[in-house]
């Protein structure tokens, strides 16, 4: 199943679709505390990886990359963080993961260590 994703004003009005990336419905995902960012799972590359979409630019990041389970996360409370829960070191833990979405999608993918 797809899901799809709408924006709406807070005092009422029309919801409009958002141009969003393609997940499974279930999966959790998890707005930004600013409002810019979308958190979701996906298994385009296998297993569970962890993305953050940018809302007003559409662009897509890859935050994990791992052949290991990715399986809950949240933004930290200032949103320049995110916590998730894997198993990469053999037994589940929390990690933090430091995001500065002030720089360029080019550098937040370099940062990461993505292609």
């Amino acid at each position: 199943n797809q899901v799809m994703l709408f924006t709406a004003p807070a005092d009422g009005g029309p919801k409009r679709p958002l141009a969003a990336p393609s997940y499974r419905a279930g999966l959790p995902t998890m707005i930004s505390p600013d409002g810019q960012y979308l958190l979701f799972t996906s298994s385009r590359q296998s297993n569970d990886e962890i993305y953050l979409w940018s809302i007003s630019e559409g662009y897509q990041i890859r935050l994990t990359h791992s052949p290991s389970q990715e399986f809950g996360f949240a933004f930290t409370p200032d949103g320049n963080g995110l916590l998730y829960d894997s198993n990469r070191g053999g037994e589940r833990d929390i990690y933090l993961m430091r995001l500065d979405k002030t720089i360029s999608r080019e550098e937040l993918m370099a940062a990461i260590g993505a292609n």
